[in-house]
C-alpha cells in the first residue's frame, strides 16, 4: 500500500515538473528580447555567380626553328627575361637524308649546266671576234651564263645551310634561334642534345621556348550553358586570387567564345577577362587559380527580410508577426529575389512589423 502511494506521489511530481517546464517555455516564447526580433528593411539585393579559372599572360609567343637539327646550346632558363632578337638556342643542323641527297643532286645539276653555258659562251666569243655572231646573240649568251652562275651559287648555299646551318657571311648566326618578342620565358620544352624539326608549311615544328609578356594579364575560365546569357562583353568582374592571400582585383570581360568546346560532357564556353594586377607590389606568377565573381541580377531598393525570419512549408512561405494583442501570428508572404541571406518581400509584410526568429522555441 505504501509503495502504491509513493508511486502516485512520484507521478504527481513528474507531471508538476513537466507542467512547470511547459509553462516556463511558453512564458519564454512570449517574451523574445527586442534585439532578436526581425524587422523588414529597404535594401538592394544582388545575385552573384562565381567561376574558377586561371591567371595567364595576354600574349604568349611560341619560338620555333627554321632548321631541323639538334639543340647544341641553350642560352636562357625558365623565368629569364629576353628581348626581341635575343638568341635563345644554337642548333646543330641534322637534315633529313632525302633532303640532303636532293640538295647534292641539285648542286651537281647546277654545276653541269653552268659548265655547259660557260663553254657555249666561250665558243660565241670566238665567233664574235670573227664577226660570225650578232651583238644581240652575244648579249643573250652572256645573260644565260649569268643566270646559271646564280643558280650554281644558290645550290651551293642551300647545301651548306643544310650541312652547317649558316653561311660564311652570316658568321654562324643562321643557326641561332632568336626571340621574336620581349618577355619572360615561361617554358623551355626542349633540352640540350634534343632533336628538333623545323617549321614549314607542312609542319608546325618543335617549340624551342614560350615567351610571355607579363605586363598584361588575363583571366581565362569557362561558362556553362546556363550562365552564357548572364555574362556580356565589357561586363565588370571581381577577381579573387587565393595564392596572394585572396587578393581582390578588378577586370572586365573581353571575349566570350561563340561556340561551345568540343569533346566536353557538359556544355562549356571559353571566356577571357582583363586583370588589373598590382605589378608594383607583387611578382607575377601565371597559371594561378582565380575566382571570378559577377552580378547576374540586381534589384532596386526593395522591402527585404533576413532568411532566418522565414519558414517554408511546401510551396508556401510564412513569417510570424507580433500583432496588437502581443501574440505572434503566422502570416503568408510572397517573396521575390533572394541571395541566400536576404529575401525580397513582395506581399505580406510591411515596414515596422516585428518578426519572430524561426529557430526560437
Amino acid at each position: 500500500m505504501k509503495k502504491h502511494v509513493a508511486n502516485i506521489i512520484l507521478l504527481i511530481l513528474l507531471v508538476a515538473v513537466v507542467g512547470l517546464i511547459y509553462l516556463r517555455h511558453k512564458e519564454r516564447s512570449k517574451h523574445i528580447p527586442e534585439v532578436l526580433l526581425g524587422k523588414p528593411f529597404k535594401d538592394v539585393i544582388e545575385l552573384k555567380s562565381k567561376i574558377a579559372g586561371k591567371l595567364v599572360a595576354e600574349q604568349e609567343i611560341e619560338i620555333k626553328s627554321s632548321i631541323s637539327g639538334i639543340v647544341e646550346e641553350l642560352f636562357f632558363e625558365v623565368g629569364d627575361t629576353v628581348s626581341t632578337g635575343s638568341p635563345i638556342a644554337r642548333i646543330k643542323p641534322a637534315p633529313e637524308p632525302e633532303e640532303l641527297e636532293n640538295a647534292r643532286k641539285h648542286l651537281k645539276t647546277a654545276e653541269i649546266q653552268h659548265e655547259m653555258e660557260k663553254t657555249n659562251y666561250k665558243r660565241k666569243l670566238g665567233l664574235e671576234s670573227k664577226g660570225g655572231i650578232s651583238k644581240s646573240e652575244m648579249e643573250q649568251a652572256k645573260y644565260s651564263l649569268e643566270i646559271k652562275e646564280l643558280e650554281l651559287k644558290a645550290a651551293q648555299k642551300k647545301l651548306r645551310l643544310l650541312l652547317e646551318g649558316y653561311l660564311e657571311q652570316d658568321q654562324e648566326k643562321s643557326n641561332l634561334i632568336k626571340s621574336t618578342a620581349h618577355g619572360v620565358i615561361t617554358e623551355l620544352p626542349v633540352k640540350q642534345g634534343q632533336s628538333i624539326t623545323k617549321r614549314n608549311t607542312h609542319n608546325d615544328g618543335t617549340t624551342i621556348a614560350l615567351v610571355a609578356n607579363m605586363g598584361k594579364l588575363l583571366f581565362k575560365g569557362q561558362l556553362s550553358e546556363y550562365e552564357i546569357n548572364k555574362l556580356k562583353k565589357g561586363m565588370p568582374l571581381k577577381l579573387i586570387i587565393g595564392a596572394y592571400d585572396d587578393l581582390v582585383c578588378q577586370g572586365h570581360v573581353v571575349r566570350i567564345a561563340p561556340q561551345a568546346l568540343k569533346g566536353q560532357q557538359a556544355v562549356q564556353f571559353d571566356f577571357e577577362a582583363t586583370v588589373d594586377f598590382p605589378f608594383d607590389s607583387l611578382e607575377v606568377k601565371t597559371g594561378l587559380t582565380v575566382v571570378a565573381e559577377f552580378i547576374t541580377q540586381q534589384t532596386d531598393s526593395v522591402l527585404c527580410v533576413e532568411e532566418k525570419y522565414l519558414s517554408y512549408s511546401g510551396d508556401s512561405i510564412f513569417a510570424e508577426v507580433l500583432n496588437e494583442r502581443k501574440v505572434y501570428e503566422k502570416v503568408l508572404v510572397s517573396t521575390g529575389a533572394s541571395d541566400g541571406t536576404t529575401t525580397e518581400i513582395i506581399e505580406g509584410l510591411k515596414p515596422g512589423d516585428k518578426l519572430k526568429p524561426v529557430d526560437w522555441n
